[in-house]
């Protein structure tokens, strides 16, 4: 949650459209080395489950050949590794999204206070010009 306090405060001190646009680019940037990262860990994680099913199989001809007299427990954790694995890259895209949806709520929010920002200043400066007609 730190991360989300730390944008917030970026957004925050962002005093023109430009600086939001900028800083929302940034984000979206390391939003997608997140995500690629990611992908490169569940690629990792899929190769292992590949090795893991290949060493399945084998066991299984083994036993199937009568050269094993069982199956091994280590197949039993392997298991499991696979499906904290899989797990874990259904945790990490919701993350992401979340993390995403987050970043464009607050640019968004930042928008509409600099938006109406500029609208008040306008509408100020509007109004002196015409007490300045008046006079």
């Amino acid at each position: 949650m730190e991360g989300a306090t730390d944008t917030t405060d970026y957004f925050q001190q962002c005093k023109y459209i430009h600086e939001v646009e900028l800083l929302n680019m940034k984000l979206q940037m390391r939003i997608l080395e997140t995500h690629l990262e990611t992908k490169d860990r569940l690629l990792r994680n899929l190769e292992d489950i590949i090795d893991e099913q290949e060493a399945r199989i084998a066991n299984m001809e083994d036993f199937i050949q009568g050269r094993s007299p069982g199956y091994v427990a280590r197949n039993q954790i392997l298991k499991g590794i696979s499906v904290l694995s899989l797990d874990f890259g259904a945790l990490s895209e919701e993350n992401l999204r979340l993390k995403a949806a987050l970043a464009q709520h607050q640019k968004a929010a930042r928008m509409a206070q600099l938006l109406e920002t500029d609208e008040d200043y306008e509408s100020d400066f509007t109004s002196c010009e015409e007490r300045s007609r008046i006079r």
